[in-house]
């Protein structure tokens, strides 16, 4: 398996899915619930169906779980795609901030390789053992930062949990950002860390993941170990880090778990 045509290839679909998306944002679409009351759009639909019709001729031997088709029918392998058409569903349908198209291979329950696209400004960043990239350009983490910029998202329904954590935590700046454009940031050297207060799922995080690993950065869980995917529901647990510098896993602590 060639990874770097692999990701050549990913990058131009996601370009022209985005460029799809995008022709919709524009037009006064039309807004659909799931049964857990998370809104869809056709735009949702339409985008993984053309995503995995096209990974499916790439990678024919590969399983493939979209958020918009997944009906808890995971079966374990070696190799799987994790597929968000558009993580930030809210976002593209009030029209603001960020949303991405998330598109990662999995290889034993570790992001292999990631492709984030954010079609508003045209930003591809791409992750595999070749790098972590925006647009073509090398990215990476910053270290040892002394004043700490927090991506996070402010509509977090865990507010308690939240402000708890951020208690005793001077920050230099928050940015309230949506999707998995936080955890680009990170890889990027934008901002240090991300505290997700929530459950996410793995098609949220496995794209952006492979990205930050690259670019010197990771994913943890409460109990300070990475995470990993192949889950039986593909559900992350309540709360992930999200950080560059390694320095600031000990910032876990300060979290109050009923786990």
């Amino acid at each position: 398996m060639d990874y770097n045509i692999i990701i050549n290839s990913l990058s131009n679909l996601s370009r022209q899915v985005g460029d799809y998306i995008m022709q919709i944002y524009k037009t006064d679409f039309d807004v659909h619930y799931k049964s857990d009351n998370s809104p869809f759009t056709v735009a949702d639909k339409k985008a993984e169906e053309l995503i995995i019709t096209y990974i499916k001729k790439l990678t024919p031997d590969i399983p493939i779980y979209g958020e918009e088709s997944f009906n808890n029918n995971f079966i374990p392998s070696e190799f799987f795609w994790l597929i968000d058409p558009i993580d930030g569903t809210k976002a593209f349908i009030n029209k603001d901030n960020f949303f991405t198209i998330n598109i990662a291979l999995i290889k034993n329950n570790k992001p292999l390789l990631g492709v984030v696209y954010e079609p508003q400004n045209c930003d591809l960043y791409v992750g595999s053992p070749s790098g972590a990239f925006k647009n073509g350009t090398p990215i990476s983490v910053v270290k040892n930062n002394s004043e700490l910029v927090v991506a996070n998202n402010f509509a977090s329904k865990n507010i308690a949990m939240r402000n708890k954590f951020f208690e005793n935590i001077t920050a230099k700046l928050f940015l309230d950002l949506t999707s998995s454009i936080k955890i680009c940031k990170i890889a990027e050297g934008v901002a240090d860390l991300y505290p997700r207060f929530g459950y996410t799922y793995e098609w949220d995080t496995g794209a952006g993941h492979a990205i930050l690993k690259y670019a010197g950065g990771n994913i943890i869980n409460i109990d300070k170990q990475e995470l990993s995917y192949g889950k039986d529901n593909l559900l992350n647990p309540k709360f992930i880090f999200v950080y560059g510098d390694e320095k600031l896993v000990n910032l876990i602590d300060k979290v109050e778990n009923d786990k």
